[in-house]
């Protein structure tokens, strides 16, 4: 193709490249659909991309999205920002979106597009560059570029995130101890109701749980079809609701633990006032119990309370996982009974 060009996007010249929103919700779409979910639908990409050129033009210095196109026809677009410190201790920049219009792919035009912004960046005096690997560009193509693999998301047993020095780097060394210090051998993951490959997974998980509990409780057994709806309304609840989360755990590739956690406000029967952590529904596969795993996955979960402003947290301690459990996490029981006649505890500046 002739004549190739790249240009700034903006919420004004956005409508000038054919089929722009049309293949940013095709990729990701495609994206989601490698990792087994059934995503949201074209609609809400394409709107997606609308928010995020409005959002942009508040920060035009360090947010930017660039076209690659043969006068109006689109070949690939990309996003990028600058001067990140977010999440990480050291400067970098990061390729947020990245595709070619899928007829155009394996022509050459992914190493060109991506060549473009790597000399924006270094022009910009950018030493490092992070990404997230999608399956869709794929794995290989960014080795080709010359990014490695961080190993930070090692847990899922996914090369998610690649890291790529592109300019002299005085602390070099440090960032990559900095990498290796982040790595973790369990991270917590949001089931989208319509994974159905995540949710195959969770259902065993989650049943075994339900079971026990109504076991233990003395409560009547229930079919697993009532069980399995169970956990779609929460799955459902939990997308819908912000602050609101319904995760897996994953533990070096494999899900061995699921919670059920949000953010809520002014629990007066405790006296909270404001924002709190509340743990639902906490479980661990009984086969991979005692091995540290539900510390690690509380530890997670009081992290999400804290970044959304909750200093208190609580739960009703279930008689699978046991009081002596969150006991030992420092959780203390109030005496105060919630709705279902459980024990409440409670963790924090209340207590």
């Amino acid at each position: 193709m002739k004549n190739i060009e790249f240009t700034a996007l903006t919420e004004n010249n956005a409508n000038d490249f054919n089929g722009l929103f049309s293949s940013y919700a095709k990729f990701y779409v495609a994206s989601l659909r490698h990792e087994g979910e059934s995503p949201y639908g074209r609609r809400f990409f394409k709107k997606k991309l609308s928010e995020k050129l409005e959002q942009s033009e508040q920060r035009p210095e360090s947010e930017r999205h660039i076209v690659m196109h043969s006068g109006k026809k689109l070949i690939g677009y990309a996003s990028y920002v600058l001067s990140e410190t977010d999440r990480f201790p050291y400067r970098y920049s990061a390729v947020c979106d990245f595709y070619i219009v899928q007829s155009l792919r394996r022509k050459g035009y992914g190493r060109l597009l991506y060549n473009y912004v790597e000399k924006v960046l270094i022009d910009c005096g950018e030493p490092l560059v992070l990404l997230k690997a999608d399956p869709v560009t794929g794995y290989a193509f960014w080795q080709r570029m010359g990014f490695a693999d961080t190993q930070l998301n090692k847990a899922r047993g996914l090369p998610l995130l690649y890291y790529k020095f592109i300019s002299k780097c005085s602390n070099e060394k440090d960032i990559l101890l900095a990498f290796e210090a982040l790595k973790a051998d369990t991270e917590m993951f949001s089931v989208n109701p319509y994974n159905k490959r995540l949710i195959k997974t969770l259902e065993p998980l989650w049943i075994a749980y339900w079971k026990s509990a109504l076991e233990n409780t003395g409560k009547p057994a229930e079919k697993k079809r009532k069980i399995k709806k169970r956990l779609k309304n929460r799955l459902n609840f939990a997308r819908k609701t912000p602050k609101y989360r319904f995760d897996v755990l994953y533990h070096n590739g494999v899900v061995k633990g699921f919670a059920q956690y949000g953010v809520g406000n002014n629990y007066a029967k405790l006296g909270i006032p404001g924002d709190f952590g509340y743990i639902y529904e906490f479980g661990i596969a009984e086969e991979y119990r005692r091995n540290g795993l539900g510390t690690a996955m509380n530890k997670h979960i009081e992290e999400f309370f804290q970044k959304h402003g909750a200093t208190v947290f609580v739960l009703t301690p279930d008689p699978v996982t046991g009081t002596r459990f969150w006991s030992a996490l420092g959780y203390e029981n109030t005496g105060v009974k919630n709705e279902s006649c459980m024990e409440l505890y409670i963790k924090g500046e209340n207590t």
